[in-house]
């Protein structure tokens, strides 16, 4: 079986320069998928900050948010080995610039059942989507939390953008996160009653007020597997 780290290789910066010339990947060493995470069809999003020294080196790598301890390790183990091409100094270039860059962890065995987070239109989706994603597991004889199901998975994603982006701040994301936990299996009950339902209605109105703020952040496009 074979196992894919999609990385989506839109970086974020917070610098001026490099938001005009961001340094582009030149070596990128894939994380290991976690086994036992393999095992229960968990699929990972992980958010990794770094500094890319003119070098193309990176330094300082720090986790904004991971869905998994093990996915953020995995990630750690790595990111400092990525390579970034170099720069020289003047023109206002800097020694050093941040980058934000988000790893998505994936099983190709399951693509047939499992949408990646961006093929998921959170306000588009309606109940019965849930509902199918919760019948494809059962069907693949596939015990994963509930909170791991896709349209959960995106709608953690989304939060974490706006945070990224700087739309709210972590009080309100971590609030929300809370809620969005604590509501999970209430959620499920009520879009098996209510399958035509909008999702995103479902959902806490914590975390509502948070993605109409984000609504402007997508997920990345994914990059080819590497």
């Amino acid at each position: 079986m074979k196992h894919l780290m999609g990385l989506a290789v839109l970086l974020m910066t917070f610098s001026t320069w490099a938001q005009s010339f961001p340094p582009s990947v030149v070596y990128l060493l894939e994380p290991a998928y976690p086994k036992e995470l393999v095992r229960l069809g968990i699929v990972g999003d992980v958010r990794v900050k770094m500094l890319v020294n003119l070098d193309g080196t990176v330094a300082d790598p720090v986790i904004l948010y991971s869905s998994h301890p093990e996915f953020a390790g995995a990630t750690l183990k790595v990111v400092r080995e990525w390579r970034f091409s170099p720069w020289a100094l003047g023109a206002g270039r800097p020694e050093q610039v941040e980058v934000i860059a988000p790893v998505l962890f994936s099983d190709d065995s399951s693509s047939n059942t499992i949408k990646p987070l961006s093929a998921i239109d959170l306000e588009a989706s309606t109940c019965r989507q849930l509902n199918t994603d919760i019948e494809n597991h059962m069907r693949r004889k596939v015990d994963i939390p509930l909170a791991q199901l896709g349209l959960f998975s995106k709608t953690r994603y989304q939060l974490i953008s706006g945070l990224v982006a700087q739309r709210y701040s972590s009080e309100e994301l971590a609030i929300a996160l809370f809620d969005l936990s604590q509501a999970t299996g209430s959620i499920v009950r009520t879009c098996q009653r209510t399958t035509s339902r909008r999702f995103v209605e479902k959902l806490p109105e914590s975390v509502q007020a948070l993605l109409a703020r984000a609504v402007s952040v997508k997920a990345p496009t994914e990059s080819p597997p590497i």
